[in-house]
C-alpha cells in the first residue's frame, strides 16, 4: 500500500510538473485518476471504520452500510490496477453481459413454464415447500423484488457478503 502511495504521489508530481504541455484528454485522464484513487483511499477507511459484517448480527442498518460500502469498493476496483482486482474479475466479465443477463431472467418467465418447475416445490431454503416456478418467477421476472427479499434477511445472512470474499468458503 505504501509503495502504491509513493507512485501515486510520483505520477501526480510529474503530471503536475507537464500540466501545460498536456492535452485537453490528458488532463481529464489525470483529473480523473485522482477522483478514483481519492474515492477508493476514503472507501477503504469507511469500510475500515465499519468493521466485518459478522461483528454486526442483528445491526441491518450497519450491515447495510457495510454491504454498500463493500459494493462500491468492488466496483472503483474493477478499474484500477489495485492489488485486489483479481477479486473484481468477475464484475468486469459480467459488465457487458448485463443485458444478456436481465434478458435471460426475463425470458424465465416463459421457459420455466416448459422446464417442469412448474410442477415442483422447493425442498429447502427460505422459500421451503412453495413451487419453485412462483419462486423463481418473483426472482427473475419481478424488478427488485430479489433485492427487497435479501434486505429482509440482511441482518442475519452471511451469504450476501460472500461475493466480497476474497476466497470461497464452505458457509
Amino acid at each position: 500500500m505504501g509503495l502504491m502511495l509513493v507512485d501515486f504521489a510520483k505520477f501526480m508530481l510529474r503530471a503536475q510538473s507537464q500540466w501545460k504541455n498536456l492535452t485537453k484528454q490528458q488532463k481529464y485522464n489525470i483529473k480523473r485518476v485522482r477522483a478514483e484513487f481519492c474515492t477508493w483511499l476514503a472507501l477503504m477507511g469507511i469500510s475500515f471504520g465499519l468493521g466485518e459484517p459478522d461483528e454486526h448480527k442483528k445491526e441491518w442498518w450497519t450491515r447495510f452500510w457495510i454491504y454498500e460500502v463493500d459494493r462500491l469498493l468492488l466496483d472503483t476496483e474493477a478499474s484500477m490496477p489495485v492489488p485486489k482486482a483479481l477479486k473484481s474479475r468477475l464484475t468486469i466479465l459480467q459488465s457487458p453481459m448485463a443485458g444478456v443477463n436481465t434478458l435471460n431472467s426475463l425470458l424465465y418467465g416463459v421457459y420455466g413454464l416448459t422446464n417442469g418447475d412448474l410442477w415442483t416445490d422447493l425442498k429447502s431454503g427460505p422459500h421451503k415447500g412453495e413451487n419453485k416456478y412462483k419462486v423463481n418467477f418473483f426472482k427473475h421476472v419481478l424488478p427488485f423484488y430479489k433485492h427487497f427479499e435479501q434486505l429482509e434477511r440482511l441482518d442475519e445472512d452471511r451469504g450476501l457478503f460472500q461475493i466480497f470474499a476474497d476466497t470461497p468458503t464452505n458457509h
